[in-house]
């Protein structure tokens, strides 16, 4: 009967002799590690303390309160729910409801008082709560 090992060899260790082979690959390394780190970097500072960005989109960097950020996640979530077929299309608001508009493309529907809310929060300095 032939037996077979499911066990591999353990890879050699990096030596000083493998360093020359790795060298030519340090520069596009570098080069991807400050592609992937200069976007973050270059963002506006984060909310004022008490505040968080809204998220209403993947864009959306309105600072508005937690309370605020935990309704729009709230609102996306139940956003098909109140779509219906309509003069606006298949995302028009069922009766009672408005577009949110926390951005441009924003179709969630919530009340009037949310919509106005949120226009509000739109409205502050740089989005954010206004003074």
């Amino acid at each position: 009967m032939l037996r077979t090992s499911c066990h591999r060899a353990a890879p050699a260790a990096l030596t000083a002799a493998s360093l020359p082979l790795l060298l030519p690959l340090l520069p596009p390394l570098l080069l991807l590690l400050l592609l992937l780190l200069l976007p973050g970097m270059t963002q506006a500072a984060p909310c004022p303390a008490g505040t968080v960005v809204r998220a209403a989109a993947a864009d959306d960097n309105v600072c508005v309160t937690p309370a605020s950020r935990r309704r729009a996640a709230a609102d996306n979530a139940r956003a098909p729910l109140l779509w219906v077929s309509g003069p606006f299309g298949p995302k028009t608001c069922a009766s009672g409801f408005v577009w949110r508009q926390a951005f441009a493309a924003d179709t969630t529907c919530v009340t009037p008082a949310l919509r106005a809310e949120t226009l509000q929060e739109n409205a502050g300095p740089r989005g954010d709560l206004p003074p």
